[in-house]
């Protein structure tokens, strides 16, 4: 049932399109108050439907009084907040723990929340989001999903998306991740550091990323790494470091990436001797000078044949090469 304050807000905007945001919210004791914690960021213009047929509430500002309800019963409840509510940002306070599920965005309907910067970072209950959400406006997912309890996530539209730095950090159940693109995005450092169930990834294309440090860091199921194209990359800094079961990198990643920085980029890695060659045969394809490779510790094998001979050629050419 759409109240009429919904209808109301939805009436009074009919020249754009309506926005909408869901989300269960779960309680386990009686008289439970709930907030909602918004960040300080941009104008706020939003209705609160919370689900339990207590009265809507009007927001104006991100610390409006009018964020908190008081839920009388145990339960899960459908919140929707319509209208203008730029940023989400629960950032480890303990109301996010109430949040267990992050739901469509209703067909017609625009997100109202288009800043993710630490939207759900550490609800230690939210299990499940949507394939049907609406990120298509959302700019920025700085540590969106940081600790959060996932076993798997979405493939959802990033197309304005400038950055996914460490918006999967610490999703240790997560165990796979699906093929997907960011068209715009800069960086992707720390993404899905210490996923540590993480044991197969999708192809991602990442056409404007200057930054991957350490995006995945520490994920340490991870066997096998897609042929990304880091072509537009210049910073690889530790960047599959402590990947301690991968064993398996494709050739021909770096051929046209201009970057020089792989300090300790597969350190402490289980990388098989073709892998290894791999690696040093594209980046000296890609002719650059005076850059720093580490593919050492861990299990890691010694570069054999025409892999030798690309860590001679990076060596010459000004690098500083360790390999076990």
């Amino acid at each position: 049932m759409i109240s009429a304050a919904h209808k109301a807000l939805i009436s009074s905007k009919s020249e754009t399109t309506p926005k909408s945001f869901k989300m269960t919210v779960t309680t386990t004791v009686i008289d439970t108050a709930f907030t909602i914690v918004a960040g300080n960021t941009g104008a706020y213009d939003a209705t609160v439907i919370w689900g339990d047929g207590n009265p809507d509430s009007t927001i104006t500002t991100y610390n409006d009084a009018d964020l908190t309800n008081t839920y009388s019963d145990i339960g899960s409840y459908t919140v929707e907040i319509t209208g203008d509510f730029p940023n989400l940002s629960f950032t480890t306070n303990a109301n996010g723990d109430f949040v267990t599920a992050v739901l469509a965005t209703p067909v017609g309907h625009d997100n109202s929340v288009t800043n993710f910067f630490r939207a759900f970072y550490g609800s230690n209950n939210l299990t499940s989001v949507s394939a049907d959400l609406d990120l298509s406006k959302v700019t920025s997912l700085i540590q969106a999903f940081r600790d959060c309890p996932f076993t798997s996530f979405p493939n959802l539209d990033y197309s304005a998306t400038t950055t996914t730095a460490s918006a999967w950090y610490g999703c240790g159940g997560l165990t796979t991740f699906p093929a997907s693109g960011f068209p715009v995005a800069t960086s992707i450092s720390q993404a899905w550091r210490k996923c540590f169930g993480l044991t197969s990834f999708g192809l991602i294309t990442i056409p404007n990323v200057t930054n991957a440090k350490s995006a995945w860091e520490s994920c340490t199921s991870l066997i096998t790494a897609p042929s990304i194209d880091f072509g537009s990359v210049i910073n690889l800094d530790e960047t599959w470091r402590d990947c301690t079961s991968l064993t398996t990198f494709p050739a021909n990643v770096f051929d046209n990436t201009a970057c020089i920085i792989f300090n300790n980029a597969f350190y402490n890695c289980a990388l098989t001797a073709t892998s290894v060659n791999n690696i040093l045969i594209s980046i000296d394809a890609a002719g650059r000078s005076g850059g720093t490779l580490g593919i050492w510790g861990g299990t890691s094998a010694a570069p054999t044949g025409a892999g030798a001979t690309a860590k001679a050629n990076l060596i010459t050419k000004g690098w500083t090469v360790t390999t076990n």
